[in-house]
């Protein structure tokens, strides 16, 4: 077998799905999800993308390589069926993932796999997640944080200078010599000596110039020799492109929209969510956000409701965010479920976690109303009874003050009363 399945020792975050910053630190491309079927000896399988720019054909092709050498290579191929795989971890121990598994890893030149194993029915048997080791090994090795101090050349003028982390501007160095690349080499070899990488000193000078907090500013948008890395693009989820698992299971397919995933839960409670149209609809509206948590929930869907107590548990592998509107979607179709999502948790999802959250309480309230047209495929909300209700406070509050006008109108146009005179006993 050309490729080998090894136990990890690297952090169990590799054996799970990352969003936003840490998809880009690490350089998630994305994972393949499969299983082995109800007999154990299919293989059914969808990729998602986490970020397609770095889904090349190399990758591409080698990944599709590994797969096949997985599941045809050798006399037991691990990804052959379920008792192989059963019979594989038991005898190779993989890193211990809690209940979740054991972790394995394939290392190339270019890209990194780490492979996560839970041969049991009922569950996705595999998840192999993709890196680009451009990104991952340098984020690895720490160097993906910004050093205390460096060395720089200044662009405009050749000079030598040095730059404080976090902190604006930068300092002419006495030493620097009218030759830029005689500068250019003390700088590095003074950052080397210290470890900094040439992606770190770029990152701080960008950070000195425009700002610690713009995109420029992270090393990992730069390769080893300090050139920008392709900008990421925000696109995750099924891949529009070709699967590069196709041959192994499900045929390609037109992904779904929110729009089309809603109706597709709605339709799965054949009609009992009229009962309680608000508090469903607002679930709803929740689940059918991502791709994936719609997926998952419709196996807990059925015309007695929402068993969100199985969803929670089909999704504890996915991202904290993801976990907690979830979390927000239970406690909006039963009230009485507890919700670990605090009001300060929300602050923080950003957007469009909090814009759908807030979406979600009007239409839970019964102030706004999903509204999809047979000739759209996209979700729009109605808010004409939050209007209403905006209309009837805003009357009510102009009578109060109207009222309240009137009252001191009243007032000053009574006559004064005298104080009373005292009598002499």
């Amino acid at each position: 077998m050309p490729y080998e399945l090894l136990p990890s020792k690297e952090d169990g975050l590799l054996f799970f799905r990352l969003d936003g910053e840490a998809a880009e630190r690490y350089g998630s491309i994305g994972y393949l999800r499969a299983d082995f079927g109800r007999d154990g000896r299919g293989f059914w399988a969808t990729w998602f993308d986490q970020q397609p720019h770095l889904k090349t054909p190399a990758f591409k092709d080698e990944f599709d390589e590994i797969i096949n050498s997985l599941r045809d290579g050798g006399q037991k191929p691990p990804f052959a069926s379920r008792d192989n795989l059963a019979a594989f971890c038991a005898a190779t121990p993989g890193k211990e993932l809690t209940t979740r598994g054991s972790g394995y890893m394939i290392q190339t030149l270019d890209f990194s796999y780490y492979i996560r194993c839970l041969p049991r029915p009922g569950d996705y048997d595999i998840y192999a997640f993709a890196f680009d080791n451009r990104y991952l090994l340098p984020e690895l090795a720490g160097k993906h944080d910004l050093p205390d101090v460096c060395y720089s050349v200044l662009p405009s003028t050749g000079e030598l200078i040095s730059i404080s982390r976090y902190e604006k501007g930068y300092s002419r160095c006495d030493g620097s010599k009218p030759n830029p690349e005689e500068n250019r080499f003390f700088a590095d070899t003074s950052n080397k000596i210290f470890g900094i990488t040439r992606a770190q000193e770029e990152a701080m000078l960008a950070g000195s110039m425009f700002g610690w907090d713009v995109p420029a500013a992270k090393p990992w948008k730069y390769d080893k020799d300090g050139k920008p890395l392709p900008p990421s693009q925000k696109k995750m989820g099924r891949s529009d492109e070709q699967n590069p698992c196709l041959k192994y299971g499900e045929s390609e397919e037109k992904p779904m929209t929110q729009a089309e995933r809603f109706i597709k839960l709605t339709a799965l409670t054949r009609g009992s969510h009229n009962n309680d149209p608000s508090s469903y609809h607002a679930a709803f509206y929740l689940l059918s956000h991502d791709p994936e948590v719609c997926a998952a929930a419709c196996r807990f869907i059925s015309v007695d409701g929402i068993s969100f107590t199985g969803l929670k548990r089909a999704i504890r592998d996915f991202d904290e965010r993801t976990r907690q509107v979830v979390d927000i979607a239970h406690n909006l179709f039963s009230w009485r479920s507890p919700c670990k999502a605090t009001p300060f948790d929300i602050s923080r999802l950003g957007y469009p976690y909090m814009e759908l959250i807030c979406n979600a309480c009007y239409i839970a309230a019964g102030e706004f109303q999903v509204i999809i047209e047979p000739d759209k495929a996209e979700i729009t909300l109605d808010n004409s009874h939050y209007k209403e209700s905006k209309r009837i406070y805003q009357q009510f509050k102009q009578m109060e003050r109207a009222i309240a006008a009137d009252m001191a109108q009243d007032r000053a146009a009574l006559p004064k009363s005298k104080p009373p005179k005292d009598y002499e006993r």
